[in-house]
C-alpha cells in the first residue's frame, strides 16, 4: 500500500504531470485512511506552497482530511502556511483555503478568532478583480461555525457589507446568511 501512496502523492506533486495523473493520484489519496497519509505530510506542506495550482488543491484537501481528524497539531504546523494561501494569486485557491479554514474552526472552536480575522482581514488585503466572489466563499466559510462563534457580530458586518456584492453569488449568499441567522 505504501508503495501505491509514494506513486500518487508524486502524482501530485509539482513536477510535471497529465492532469489525468494527476486527478487520478488524487482521487486515490482521498480514498486512503487519512492515517495512511501521516508520514507524507512534509510533502503535502511542500505541494501547498508550491506555485502549481492543483498541488496546492490537492495538498489543502488532503491537510484538511488530516487536521480534521483530531489532528490540530499539524493545524498549528501548517496554519501560516494556510493564512499565505489566503493571498495567492489564484481565486480558487484562496476561495478553497478559507472553505478550508472555516470547516478548521468548526472543528477547533479554540482557533475560530484568528481564523476568523484572517478571514475578515482578506476584504482590506485582496487586490484580484474577483474579490467580490472570494468574499461570498468567506461567507460561505462562516456557516461553517457561526452559531459557535462568540463574535457573531464581526461576521454579521462583513456579511451585511456584501449584501450589496458587484458578484450575484456572493450577494445571494450574504442575504440567505442573515435569513438564517
Amino acid at each position: 500500500m505504501k508503495e501505491e501512496i509514494v506513486k500518487h502523492i508524486e502524482a501530485i506533486s509539482p513536477a510535471k504531470k497529465t492532469k489525468s495523473e494527476r486527478e487520478k493520484g488524487f482521487q486515490f489519496l482521498r480514498s486512503v485512511e487519512v492515517n495512511e497519509l501521516q508520514e507524507f505530510i512534509p510533502n503535502l506542506i511542500e505541494y501547498l506552497q508550491s506555485k502549481n495550482s492543483f498541488s496546492k488543491y490537492a495538498s489543502l484537501y488532503l491537510l484538511r482530511d488530516i487536521i480534521l481528524q483530531n489532528n490540530k497539531d499539524v493545524y498549528i504546523n501548517v496554519k501560516n502556511i494556510l493564512f499565505a494561501q489566503l493571498l495567492f494569486d489564484k481565486p480558487m485557491i484562496i476561495m478553497h483555503t478559507a472553505l478550508v479554514l472555516g470547516e478548521i474552526a468548526g472543528k477547533y472552536s479554540e482557533e475560530s478568532e484568528e481564523i476568523t480575522e484572517e478571514l475578515l482581514s482578506l476584504e482590506n488585503k485582496s487586490k484580484l478583480p474577483q474579490k467580490d466572489l472570494v468574499m461570498g466563499y468567506i461567507i460561505e466559510a462562516f456557516g461553517c461555525y457561526y452559531k459557535t462563534y462568540i463574535k457573531q457580530s464581526d461576521m454579521i458586518e462583513f456579511i451585511e457589507r456584501h449584501t450589496k456584492s458587484g458578484s450575484p453569488k456572493t450577494k445571494k449568499l450574504a442575504k440567505e446568511f442573515l435569513e438564517s441567522a
